[in-house]
């Protein structure tokens, strides 16, 4: 979050310069599973979590594999990815439990 935050900065100091349209993908060019990320909240859970997948919500037409290429960020902006995952995982849980 705070690493695209950061490129959202940088897109709004160079808005005058960039052409009209101009697609970045603002990611870090590494593919991270859904389930492997819930796997990680629950195990750092305080308390018991149980996960029910909703067969309703279920689309066997999802792509299974789906990475963003940044070099363009990279490029246009000097921009890439500073934060570890695990680390930005944790402070949001942290914020979330701060919470009322």
């Amino acid at each position: 979050m705070r690493d695209v935050a950061d490129a959202y900065v940088r897109v709004l100091a160079r808005a005058a310069s960039l052409p009209s349209g101009t697609e970045l993908n603002i990611c870090s060019g590494r593919g991270v599973r859904i389930g492997d990320l819930l796997n990680r909240l629950v195990a750092s859970a305080n308390q018991p979590i149980s996960v029910e997948i909703d067969p309703r919500r279920w689309r066997n037409n999802d792509i299974p594999v789906l990475v963003g290429d940044p070099s363009r960020a990279r490029d246009i902006l000097g921009w890439t990815p500073r934060r570890d995952l695990s680390r930005t995982m944790a402070d949001i849980l942290d914020a979330r439990r701060r919470e009322p």
